[in-house]
């Protein structure tokens, strides 16, 4: 049902935010800052390729998004 979605993307929500924190810090204490932020920008920069890419590739094989 509706709500129990709710519930469950607000649950997971929740759990990927508090372990984010946790694994921001401890690798900023191990690995340094400027790495963590080298590394989380090549990933959304990767993730952006990634998403236009393959979004032109459907495009191309399908004719539509859908």
């Amino acid at each position: 049902s509706a709500d129990s979605d709710w519930l469950w993307e607000t649950d997971a929500t929740l759990r990927f935010t508090a372990f984010s924190g946790i694994a921001s810090v401890t690798a900023g204490e191990h690995l340094g800052l400027g790495l963590v932020f080298g590394l989380v920008f090549l990933g959304h920069q990767v993730g952006g390729f990634a998403g236009a890419f393959l979004g032109g590739v459907v495009l191309d094989r399908t004719g539509s998004y859908a």
